[in-house]
């Protein structure tokens, strides 16, 4: 047994956390989800996970040095999906928590499975790629958890927040890497437009279908 996390910053109180079990062939088992309170709380719930395989973060993995920090894979989401492109924003403009939270995990991950697979993510434009529905926990809560417990082959899924979703579907963006169907990897794209990237804290990519 193997198992994807997934991450999701979402500040004091607010902060996203999935474990998704899977087999040898990267068949879903089951998938646990909570929210934690700070980094730290975050950090020691995953350390509890052995045979770590990769990790989805909804948050930056790679720099760019350019105008407000934009990276290729940006404009990239955003001409592709209008239509939610302002859930795209420089990475200057995030908030700090975000940020932070990113680095700190990624950081954390690199330095205990150096090995494995680290993925940024983004939830809400994922959901509108796959589905052509807008993100809105709010209002779809049932669909939403419909659709990813659709798409982990039937496991039980129950999420509490939009964080808990948002590190689910973390895991499963890292799950279809790993099977070989999403081999759509956003960092490799280049723009004339970004500066040089910077990646600390070890390689990533952006699986995307």
């Amino acid at each position: 047994m193997k198992t994807i996390l997934g991450y999701d910053p979402g500040g004091n109180g607010n902060h996203g956390v999935a474990a998704l079990s899977v087999d040898d062939s990267y068949a879903p088992l089951n998938i646990i989800v909570q929210t934690k309170g700070t980094i730290d709380e975050v950090i020691q719930w995953f350390s509890g996970h052995d045979n770590v395989c990769g990790i989805g973060i909804d948050s930056l993995t790679k720099w760019a040095t350019g105008h407000s920090g934009w990276r290729p894979a940006d404009h990239w989401l955003r001409n592709t999906y209008p239509a939610v492109a302002p859930s795209v924003v420089s990475p200057n403009a995030l908030y700090g928590s975000m940020v932070i939270g990113g680095v700190a995990v990624k950081s954390w991950f690199f330095n205990n499975h150096p090995n494995s697979i680290i993925s940024e993510t983004h939830p809400k434009v994922l959901y509108f790629a796959i589905t052509n529905q807008r993100h809105d926990w709010a209002n779809t809560a049932p669909e939403m958890t419909d659709f990813l417990t659709d798409r982990l082959g039937g496991i039980p899924c129950e999420f509490e927040n939009d964080h808990e979703f948002d590190s689910a579907l973390s895991c499963y963006a890292v799950l279809e890497f790993l099977r070989g169907y999403w081999q759509n990897d956003l960092h490799i794209r280049t723009d004339d437009r970004c500066g040089p990237y910077i990646e600390p804290f070890g390689k990533s990519i952006y699986a995307w279908p």
